[in-house]
């Protein structure tokens, strides 16, 4: 996300079930494949537990891209993605973490 990004309402569906508003660029929205909406209910974890594909540009230039659903062809096989003008390769996928509470859980 960069200066004179224009930001979005997208739903990220949850492995909990859940469906949740995120506040994304709009150019992640759209690569992610979320769809946009109004805001209805946050994302009740830190928006870097969410499940993410990692990338790499000719120029060495890493960056991650939120994937709204597990099934989304971005998390299950592509090869690559692109973003703010730069084709990034797909090196790792990191599915959603959400870690336990220390208090009763």
């Amino acid at each position: 996300m960069g200066l004179g990004d224009v930001f979005k309402i997208g739903y990220y569906h949850s492995d909990d079930g859940g469906i949740y508003s995120v506040k994304l660029s709009q150019a992640m929205c759209t690569e992610g494949g979320f769809e946009t909406g109004d805001f209805t209910v946050g994302y009740p974890y830190n928006s870097k537990d969410m499940r993410h594909v990692l990338g790499v540009d000719d120029a060495g230039h890493r960056t991650k891209c939120y994937v709204a659903t597990a099934s989304d062809p971005l998390f299950v096989d592509s090869t690559h993605f692109d973003l703010h003008g730069r084709t990034y390769k797909i090196q790792g996928r990191i599915g959603e973490a959400r870690k336990l509470s220390h208090i009763g859980g």
